[in-house]
C-alpha cells in the first residue's frame, strides 16, 4: 500500500467519525447535521481509498468532501459543540493535505524556457499593447465557435512566445478544439467546481480586474481547486511558499486566508490592472504562467489543451524532464473555458479581430480601374511566375476556374513586397477556393488589390502587425459589378454554408476576406 493509499484509508475513517460525531450530537444545528448526513450517505458506498488511483475521480471527491465539511463547519459557526467544530476542522485539514499529494503527483511542471520567460509580467506584455477597442466602444464579442466546422487534431503550434505571432494561433486552435469523449465527464465536472467557487474567485478578482473564470482555472491547474493550497504553486497554505516563487506572501500570518495569498500571487505574476481580458490574451497569460516549453517541442501546452483534440501526448514530468508519451491527466484551462463560453456562463471578447485596413491610395483606385478594363483579375500588370506554386496549387486546389495560380502570388503594386515563403503556401488553399466560388457567384470579374504582404510591405501601406495578409491567407479585393455590401453577403453565406472559417471586413470601396479558422466580421 502506497503512502497516499495509507491516508486515504486514515481519512476515510477520521471522516465518518466525525461525520458520525455531528449526527450523534442532537444539539447541533440542523444545517450542520443535513450537511453530515448528506456526505455521508454519499459515502456509504462510496469510500475515497476506492478511487485514490485516478487522480481525476481522487482529486475532484477530495474537493466535494471539503466543500461540504465546510458547509458542516459554517453551520456550526456560533455552535458550543466545540468536539464537532474540532473534529471537522481536523478532517478539513486532513482532506486538504491529501488532496495536495495526489494533485502533485500529476500537476504540471512549470516549463520556462529563460530567465526573460519567466519574468512577471512577460516581456511581451510590454512589447505589443492590446488593440483596444476605441474610447466608449466594447470589444467585439465572441460567438459560438465550430460547431459545424473543422475539428484540429493536435496541430503543432508555432514555436515562439511573441503574442503578436500567437493571437490568432490562439484562436484558431480554440475555434478548433473539441472534448474528447472520453474525457468529457472530467471537463464537465471541472467546469462545475469552478461555477462553485465563484464568489470566491470573484472575491479574489474583482479589486484586481481579473475575471473570476481566469483564477479558477489557474487554481484547477495549480492545486486540483485545493483551498488549503497557495495559488502560486500548491503549496500548504499553513506556511510561506517553499518552492517557486518561494517565500510568499511576503507579509504573511499563517494561517491566513487563501485569498489574500491568491491576490499575492496574481500580482506577483503582473496580472492585476490589465486592461485586456480578450479571450486570446487569457490563453497567452495561462501559458505564460505556466512556460513555454512545449512550443520548442511542437507540441500544444496541456496546461491549455489538454482534454481536448489540440493536445494529444507529451508532458513535463519533472523540472527539466520530458516525457513524449506521458499524456497529462489534468484538464486544461481552455478545454473548461470552451464549455462555460457555450454554457452561456462565461461571454468572452476579442481584441485582434479587424485588419484596421487603410483606405486605397489613388494609385490603387486607379490601378483596379486600368485591370477591370483590362479583364485582369489583379492590379499588377505583370505578375511573377513560379512554376512551382503553379504545382502545389494544382495539386493541393484542383478544379479552380477563375483564377490562375500567380494571380494569388501579385505584389500589390509594392516594390518592397516579396513573394510568400513556402512554409506559408498551404495557408492560401482555402483562400483560392473562396474567391473562386465568389467569382462564380458573382458573374463578374473580381480585382485583387492585395494578398500576400512580408512584413515590410505591410507597414508601408498601414497594415496592422500581425495581419492575416502576412499569413498568406487574406486578399482584399473589388468587383466588377454590385457593391461592398453585397460582396460582403456573399461572403457570409459561403461561411454559413460551412465553406470556411474567417474574417470578412467591409470598407467604403473593397472587402477583406481572409481564412484565419474562425469567423469575425467588422467594417472599416
Amino acid at each position: 500500500m502506497s503512502d497516499i493509499d495509507a491516508e486515504a484509508a486514515k481519512l476515510d475513517k477520521a471522516l465518518d467519525d466525525a461525520l458520525f460525531e455531528v449526527l450523534e450530537d442532537f444539539d447541533a444545528p440542523q444545517g450542520a447535521r443535513d450537511a453530515a448526513d448528506r456526505l455521508l450517505k454519499q459515502r456509504l458506498n462510496d469510500k475515497l481509498k476506492a478511487a485514490i488511483g485516478d487522480f481525476q475521480a481522487s482529486a475532484l471527491k477530495l474537493v466535494d468532501i471539503v466543500a461540504q465539511l465546510q458547509t458542516a463547519v459554517d453551520a456550526l459557526a456560533k455552535s458550543p459543540l466545540v468536539g464537532a467544530k474540532a473534529a471537522l476542522t481536523s478532517v478539513i485539514s486532513q482532506a486538504g493535505e491529501l488532496l495536495r499529494r495526489v494533485h502533485d503527483q500529476q500537476g504540471m511542471r512549470t516549463t520556462h524556457t529563460t530567465i526573460q520567460e519567466a519574468e512577471a509580467p512577460h516581456p511581451d506584455e510590454k512589447m505589443l499593447p492590446p488593440l483596444l477597442p476605441p474610447a466608449g466602444e466594447k470589444p467585439p464579442p465572441v460567438t459560438p465557435l465550430n460547431e459545424t466546422g473543422q475539428v484540429l487534431d493536435a496541430p503543432a503550434p508555432t514555436d515562439s512566445t511573441r503574442y503578436e505571432a500567437l493571437s490568432d494561433e490562439y484562436m484558431r486552435f480554440f475555434a478548433g478544439a473539441a472534448v474528447k469523449d472520453a474525457n468529457a465527464q472530467s471537463v464537465a465536472r471541472n467546469a462545475e467546481m469552478c461555477l462553485r467557487f465563484r464568489p470566491r474567485y470573484e472575491k479574489v478578482g474583482g479589486p484586481l480586474g481579473i475575471p473570476w473564470w481566469f483564477i479558477a482555472c489557474v487554481h484547477m491547474l495549480e492545486s486540483s481547486f485545493n483551498f488549503t493550497t497557495h495559488l502560486h504553486n500548491g503549496d500548504p497554505l499553513s506556511s510561506r511558499t517553499f518552492r517557486v516563487p518561494a517565500g510568499r506572501p511576503a507579509r504573511w500570518n499563517p494561517p491566513n486566508d487563501w485569498e489574500s495569498s491568491a491576490q499575492d500571487a496574481l500580482r506577483g505574476q503582473g496580472l492585476a490592472d490589465q486592461a485586456d481580458w480578450s479571450l486570446p490574451r487569457a490563453l497567452y497569460r495561462w501559458e505564460a504562467y505556466n512556460g513555454f516549453g512545449y512550443r520548442p517541442r511542437r507540441i500544444a501546452s496541456p496546461y491549455l489543451w489538454s482534454m481536448s483534440t489540440i493536445y494529444r501526448a507529451g508532458k513535463y514530468v519533472g523540472d527539466g524532464v520530458f516525457s513524449a508519451t506521458a499524456v497529462s491527466q489534468q484538464c486544461g484551462a481552455a478545454s473548461v473555458l470552451k464549455l462555460l463560453h457555450k454554457q452561456g456562463q462565461v461571454a468572452l471578447t476579442l481584441d485582434r479581430m479587424s485588419e484596421r485596413e487603410p483606405p486605397p491610395l489613388p494609385a490603387v483606385i486607379e490601378a483596379v480601374k486600368e485591370a477591370a478594363a483590362d479583364g485582369r483579375m489583379t492590379i499588377d500588370a505583370v505578375l511573377p511566375a513560379d512554376a512551382t506554386f503553379e504545382q502545389f496549387l494544382a495539386k493541393n486546389a484542383p478544379g479552380l476556374v477563375h483564377f490562375k495560380p500567380n494571380e494569388f502570388l501579385m505584389m500589390g503594386g509594392g516594390g518592397d513586397n516579396s513573394l510568400p515563403p513556402r512554409e506559408l503556401w498551404p495557408n492560401v488553399v482555402p483562400l483560392a477556393r473562396v474567391l473562386d466560388a465568389l467569382r462564380a457567384k458573382l458573374g463578374s470579374s473580381i480585382v485583387l488589390t492585395s494578398v500576400y504582404r512580408n512584413e515590410g510591405h505591410n507597414a508601408a501601406v498601414g497594415g496592422v502587425q500581425g495581419s492575416q495578409h502576412s499569413r498568406f491567407c487574406a486578399a482584399d479585393f473589388q468587383a466588377a459589378t454590385g457593391n461592398p455590401q453585397q460582396w460582403v453577403a456573399i461572403l457570409r453565406q459561403l461561411r454559413n454554408d460551412s465553406m470556411f472559417q474567417g474574417g470578412i471586413g467591409l470598407y467604403a470601396n473593397f472587402v477583406h476576406v481572409d481564412t484565419r479558422g474562425w469567423n469575425a466580421d467588422w467594417t472599416g
